[in-house]
């Protein structure tokens, strides 16, 4: 049973649900536990996902972040699939929505999918989206981008890995975590020069069970990471990982021209 939804007819006569799951369906990726819900500004850019079964059923997969009226960025792992509509515009606001078919996908190359390494994806959407006061496009880091210290996680709550997940994307501040402190926690053949480990200041990821892969993360109005994976909500030991867009912002470059 879904409560509290949005639902959309899309073009081709499936009907879309955006909602609260149930207790027993499950999300893959990563959640923002009890964290501030994130202001109108700040989502924007953020997409759903949404994956389509043999049987036309949909299902919210993973976030993602429009860079251009034609383009989302979201993490390679999430792209297994074949059949992708995505769903921009907040949904509290009538007519606000815009649901897209994902007409071509573009994965990184050199892609791991045991690994994760260069977990990075590019969907073109048909027909472009209409940029608007809330459908509008991220900024993402350049190539010469230092991170700082913290970094803000955008990303749909719920409340711990087997929980009922909360419609409203909330926020959260990450503390920078080192290379070095990262391969401790996951091992040196996990951690890659092109990511970045991101955790909550007290220890952990602060904000990951399941849910929301693919979301951004954003320090100085840009996007410096894309949520690739993290152990558990519940193992406090563990800091997320994000695929760094510095290392990726030539490719996303060459891959949408």
């Amino acid at each position: 049973m879904i409560t509290n939804s949005v639902t959309i007819v899309l073009a081709i006569g499936l009907t879309l649900v955006l909602g609260h799951p149930a207790n027993d369906e499950k999300n893959l990726g990563v959640d923002i536990i009890g964290k501030p819900e994130t202001k109108p500004f700040q989502l924007h850019s953020i997409v759903h996902v949404m994956s389509i079964s043999a049987n036309n059923s949909i299902q919210h997969t993973c976030g993602g972040t429009i860079i251009n009226a034609n383009f989302v960025l979201t993490a390679a792992h999430c792209l297994t699939g074949t059949s992708y509509w995505i769903v921009a515009g907040d949904t509290e606001i009538v007519g606000a929505v815009q649901p897209r078919q994902a007409l071509f996908i573009i994965l990184h190359q050199k892609y791991n999918k045991d690994t994760y390494e260069n977990d990075i994806g590019l969907i073109q959407v048909d027909p472009p989206f209409k940029m608007n006061q809330h459908v509008q496009p991220a900024i993402l880091a350049p190539a010469d981008y230092v991170i700082h210290e913290n970094a803000t996680a955008i990303g749909w709550e719920k409340l711990n890995p087997d929980g009922t997940a909360h419609d409203p994307l909330k926020h959260a501040t990450m503390d920078i975590v080192s290379e070095e402190s990262c391969r401790q926690a996951y091992g040196k053949d996990l951690i890659f020069v092109s990511v970045m480990c991101a955790g909550h200041p007290k220890g952990g990821s602060g904000v990951y069970c399941e849910g929301n892969a693919g979301n951004p993360l954003v320090q100085n109005g840009q996007v410096v990471g894309i949520t690739s994976r993290a152990h558990s909500c519940t193992r406090p030991q563990y800091p997320g990982v994000y695929t760094e867009m510095s290392f990726f912002s030539n490719w996303v470059k060459l891959a949408i021209s």
